[in-house]
């Protein structure tokens, strides 16, 4: 995906302090972000103008796979690069890194299970002390327990960009995962066999075809 090109801005035009969207701070750029920049055409504009915008080599690794040939690649590549201001890494992202993610396990089971480039994204911001511009909750949990330093901007508001909709039920999805995977045990077993029989009737109760998993014991 080509985000938007910003319209060129007269010389000598001082930037306003509101001017500049999302609090005028430096924002790293996350791919969340960056796939739903059509839809935030105003402020991406006024974002990428006022020099807010800076991407991380995590960053570029990720949004260049989506690229289709070489052509796509370079092209895009060249806009990111050269368009855009980038943050260095260094044998201390990863360590942060690291440790956040070691911090996330500690807080509940399997909460540490986010994407790796999210957790590098957020350590170069800490240690950049610049924010991250996302579309995605984890870059708040991160922030919240992940024991990082950073601001956690959000593109806009949760849940008001275009195809947030078509899933209504992922939130709940990912809700009832997160609980069960703290029951992690040979002897959680009975948790997993109530949640079974509890889904067996409301299935029978829905009037949908009975779902025969013959790789359950017994």
């Amino acid at each position: 995906m080509t985000p938007p090109t910003p319209s060129a801005r007269p010389a000598g035009l001082a930037l306003r302090a509101n001017d500049a969207p999302y609090e005028a701070q430096t924002l790293l750029l996350d791919m969340s972000a960056f796939a739903r920049a059509r839809d935030l055409s105003a402020d991406w504009d006024a974002a990428l103008i006022a020099g807010q915008l800076v991407v991380s080599p995590p960053f570029l690794i990720e949004a260049l796979f989506s690229t289709r040939n070489e052509q796509e690649y370079a092209a895009l590549a060249e806009e990111l690069t050269v368009g855009l201001d980038q943050v260095a890494i260094d044998e201390e992202t990863w360590v942060l890194a690291l440790a956040a993610q070691a911090h996330m396990a500690a807080h509940a089971s399997a909460y540490h299970c986010r994407p790796p480039v999210d957790y590098l994204n957020a350590a170069a911001a800490h240690q950049h002390s610049i924010g991250v511009l996302h579309y995605d909750e984890d870059y708040d949990r991160i922030r919240a327990h992940g024991g990082l330093r950073f601001s956690s901007v959000w593109a806009a508001p949760k849940g008001t960009l275009a195809g947030e909709s078509d899933d209504p039920l992922r939130p709940f999805r990912r809700a009832v995962a997160e609980r069960l995977a703290q029951f992690a045990q040979p002897g959680d077993t009975p948790v997993y066999e109530r949640v079974l029989q509890q889904l067996d009737r409301e299935v029978q109760d829905a009037g949908l075809p009975p779902v025969r998993s013959g790789d359950l014991p017994g």
